[in-house]
């Protein structure tokens, strides 16, 4: 993330962001005047097998996210035929809003 655009995206977000929120930010680079792996073991201390991974300017710590993935088992009763406007597998929830589920792929 650019310098900088952080802020501006934390400024304009404030007013949802709930109280509390913490917020873990880092840069692309290490922003060091020399790579981590000679630096690391100078000022930690036994830290040498960790450090040789660390190549060049690469922080110790990577900004990328991997993608979140989660699976989810419903357990389900037919409770009779769909109404109108409603599919197999909808949830219907207390305020009766309907949330459509993904219907399964073709086998």
């Amino acid at each position: 993330m650019l310098p900088g655009k952080f802020v501006s995206l934390l400024l304009g977000a404030l007013p949802d962001i709930p109280n509390a929120e913490v917020f873990f930010v880092g840069a692309d680079d290490a922003l060091a005047d020399a790579p981590l792996a000679e630096l690391l073991p100078r000022f930690v201390p036994g830290t040498d097998e960790l450090a040789r991974g660390l190549t060049g300017t690469s922080p110790a710590f990577l900004n990328a996210k991997e993608p979140v993935r989660s699976q989810m088992v419903i357990d389900a009763t037919y409770i009779g035929p769909c109404a109108a406007g409603q599919s197999p597998g909808d949830i219907i929830l207390p305020d009766g809003k309907i949330v459509k589920m993904p219907q399964p792929a073709a086998r």
